[in-house]
C-alpha cells in the first residue's frame, strides 16, 4: 500500500455522511485486504479544523508533551462482494468511513493521544471497502512511518433493518493487548457510538499510553439525539474537501442547498459546540473554493455570524481575520487583526502574524 501524510492542510479521501440524505455518487470498490494499489491519506486533525492555516491553537489545552499515536482505520464491510461496485449512497459503505471519523474525534479531544485517521482509496476508483478486517501487518503498512502506538479498526454489518452491528477492535501493534467492543444499534440515531468511543479511550488510558484532558465545554461530544446528523455532517464535509482537492468531481456532491441547510440546522440546534459552527463555516469556504452553487447565497449569513463572534472574541472570532481574507474582505481582515493583536497566546500570535489580508499576499493552505 502506498502512504501519504496529508496532515492538517491536505485534501482527504472521501467519506460520506451517516444519513441517507447526505450522499454522493462516487463509485466505491469492494476489495480484499491484500489488494494492490490501495493508497492511504492521513488526517491528523478533525475535518472541521482543516483549511484554517494550521490553527493548532484550537487544541492547545491538550498540552505540548508528545504521547502515543492512535491509528484509526475504516471498518470492514461484512458481506461486501469483490465483484460489486458500491456507490456513496449505499448506507453501509458510507458508514465504514463515517463511524471511524466520529470515533477518532473524541480520542483526540479528550486525551493527550495524537490521532491519525487513515482513509484508504483505490486511485481512480474511489474509497476502499474491505470485506474482511485488515491484519495488523496490513494496518501498519497502511499507516506508514512512524508506526502508531495503537491500532483501531473493526467491522460493520447489517442486522434486521434498521439495525447495524459495529465491532471496534483496539490493539497494540504486537497484539499483546487488545479489546473488542461490539454494539447492535439503530442506524437512524447511531446513539450507541458513545459506548464505542468510551471503549477506545478506556483502552489507551488504562494502558497508561495517554491521559484524559479537561475538555472545554465547546468541544464536548454532541448529545445522543444528534450523533447521526453530526456523523453525516462530518462525512459530507470530508466529501467537500475531496472536491476541493479534485479527488472527486464536484458534480458528485449531494445538493449543496440541502447540504448547507443540514449544516445550519446542526449549528442552530447545538449552538454551544464549536464543531458545528466550524462545519458550517468550512462548508461555505469549501463551496467558494471549488465553485459551488451556494457560496454566494450563504456568505452574507456566515459573515453576519462571524462578525458577532469576532466581537465576542471566542474561538470562531479568533479565526475571523483568515475568514475575512478568504472571503475577499481585506479591510475587515486588517481591522480584526488589529483588534486581536493584544492576544498574548504565543501559538495564536504566531498564527495571526501569518494571516495575509490582501489577495496578492494570501498563500494557499
Amino acid at each position: 500500500m502506498g502512504s501519504t501524510r496529508a496532515g492538517a492542510r491536505a485534501s482527504l479521501l472521501a467519506a460520506c455522511g451517516a444519513l441517507a440524505l447526505v450522499a454522493s455518487l462516487v463509485p466505491v470498490r469492494a476489495a480484499r485486504a491484500d489488494d494492490e494499489g490501495v493508497s492511504n491519506f492521513q488526517l491528523m486533525r478533525p475535518v472541521w479544523a482543516l483549511g484554517f492555516s494550521d490553527a493548532g491553537w484550537l487544541f492547545d489545552y491538550r498540552g505540548q508533551e508528545k504521547h502515543a499515536t492512535v491509528g484509526v482505520f475504516p471498518l470492514a464491510m461484512i458481506g461486501a462482494k469483490d465483484d460489486k461496485t458500491y456507490h456513496e449512497n449505499d448506507a453501509t459503505a458510507r458508514l465504514t468511513r463515517a463511524i471511524p471519523l466520529y470515533v477518532a474525534e473524541p480520542v483526540l479531544l479528550e486525551t493527550t493521544c495524537d490521532v491519525a485517521v487513515n482513509m484508504l482509496v483505490v486511485p481512480g476508483e474511489g474509497p476502499f471497502v474491505s470485506n474482511e478486517p485488515l491484519t495488523r501487518e496490513a494496518l501498519l503498512r497502511a499507516a506508514g512511518s512512524p508506526s502508531p502506538t495503537v491500532l483501531v479498526g473493526g467491522t460493520l454489518g447489517r442486522e434486521d433493518v434498521p439495525l447495524v452491528r459495529v465491532s471496534i477492535e483496539v490493539q497494540t501493534p504486537d497484539g499483546r493487548r487488545s479489546t473488542v467492543a461490539t454494539r447492535i444499534g439503530d442506524e437512524p440515531t447511531l446513539d450507541f457510538l458513545h459506548e464505542l468511543v468510551d471503549a477506545t479511550i478506556g483502552f489507551v488510558v488504562d494502558a497508561k499510553l495517554c491521559q484524559r484532558t479537561r475538555v472545554p465545554s465547546s468541544l464536548e461530544r454532541p448529545p445522543p439525539s444528534h450523533i447521526a446528523p453530526y456523523v453525516g455532517a462530518l462525512g459530507q464535509l470530508l466529501s467537500q474537501t475531496f472536491a476541493e482537492g479534485k479527488v472527486m468531481p464536484v458534480s458528485s456532491l449531494w445538493s449543496e442547498v440541502g447540504m448547507m441547510a443540514w449544516y445550519e440546522r446542526l449549528r442552530t440546534e447545538l449552538p454551544t459546540l464549536l464543531a458545528p459552527r466550524l462545519i458550517e463555516l468550512r462548508g461555505v469556504l469549501l463551496s467558494q473554493s471549488y465553485g459551488g452553487t451556494e457560496y454566494a447565497a450563504r456568505l452574507p449569513m456566515v459573515m453576519s455570524e462571524l462578525e458577532q463572534a469576532d466581537t465576542a472574541g471566542d474561538a470562531v472570532g479568533r479565526l475571523a481575520p483568515l475568514v475575512y481574507a478568504r472571503a475577499g474582505k481585506p479591510d475587515a481582515c486588517e481591522t480584526a487583526k488589529t483588534r486581536l493583536a493584544a492576544d498574548r497566546d504565543p501559538g495564536f500570535t504566531k498564527w495571526l502574524a501569518g494571516v495575509q489580508c490582501r489577495p496578492s499576499q494570501i498563500q494557499a493552505h
